[in-house]
Parts: C-alpha cells; sequence; structure tokens
C-alpha cells in the first residue's frame, strides 16, 4: 500500500488532516512528510460522508 522508500517504522496518524506521515531522516533535519502510496497519493483514513475512491 505505502510506497517502498518511506519509513513504516515511524507512521502516525495525524488527526488534524486524518492522513498518515512518517519520520523521514535527511542529511540536515528530521521531518514528518505524508505518507504516499506508489502512485504518490496520500494515505489516509475516510471520512464519514466522503466517496472512497477507486483505485
Amino acid at each position: 500500500m505505502a510506497a517502498p522508500y518511506q519509513n513504516l517504522q515511524l507512521v502516525r496518524l495525524k488527526p488534524e488532516d486524518g492522513c498518515y506521515w512518517y519520520q523521514h531522516a535527511g542529511p540536515v533535519e528530521t521531518t514528518l512528510l505524508p505518507l504516499r502510496t506508489p502512485e504518490g497519493r496520500p494515505i489516509c483514513l475516510q471520512r464519514e460522508g466522503t466517496p472512497q475512491m477507486a483505485g
């Protein structure tokens, strides 16, 4: 489901947007980035009343 280059050991769900974020350790800083599918779409929970997107 998630693109292979992302750190799946440090994933968290942010309640502000309902999406999953992972911790990326770059050469200068560590930051949270949105977890994405191999196609580049963000991975989020389906919100009530929002139609689910077809894959």
